[in-house]
């Protein structure tokens, strides 16, 4: 079993579209974006969808990357003095 699991590990690579990679979320989303493109009738746009998902997902780094700085912040404010 240990072999088999290597050997996906070893062969499966990033989904890439459009140059962006996708993480497992991004992935995710995208596919809940295209089944309720198609439940509605419609046709899934891939590049929108893709670009909202960046999107969605650089939003949520920089969330947070801000509220590790703000709390460095007051963490250097409080040991300073």
């Amino acid at each position: 079993m240990n072999t088999l699991i290597d050997k996906v590990w070893s062969n499966i690579g990033a989904k890439v579209i459009n140059g962006k990679t996708l993480t497992g979320n991004m992935l995710l989303s995208l596919a809940f974006d295209y089944i309720d493109a198609l439940n509605g009738e419609g046709v899934p746009e891939i590049l929108p969808a893709v670009e909202r998902i960046v999107y969605s997902e650089t939003r949520k780094i920089c969330d947070d990357v801000l509220i590790e700085y703000h709390d460095a912040v007051r963490k250097t404010a409080i040991d300073g003095q």
